[in-house]
């Protein structure tokens, strides 16, 4: 799961930084992201991810992978 969601996470970057026509798909969809009110803090964020990846589609990858991060994550 994680080494997937690393992958997914390169692939995602990889193309932002490679097509400007996908560059400004995702600023858009930040934009909207930023407009809306902020997910509740008791929420479960990778729930409102979940329910929300069709309106913010890749924020959402990004998004389902940095949540999935353990907290006690070490690379040791």
């Amino acid at each position: 799961m994680q080494e997937d969601c690393h992958v997914r996470a390169y692939v995602f970057i990889t193309n932002v930084v490679s097509e400007h026509s996908l560059q400004q798909q995702i600023q858009d969809e930040l934009s909207r992201f930023k407009a809306e009110l902020c997910i509740p803090p008791e929420s479960n964020h990778l729930e409102w991810w979940k329910c929300n990846e069709v309106k913010y589609p890749h924020l959402a990858i990004f998004a389902k992978c940095v949540l999935a991060i353990p907290a006690n994550f070490s690379t040791k």
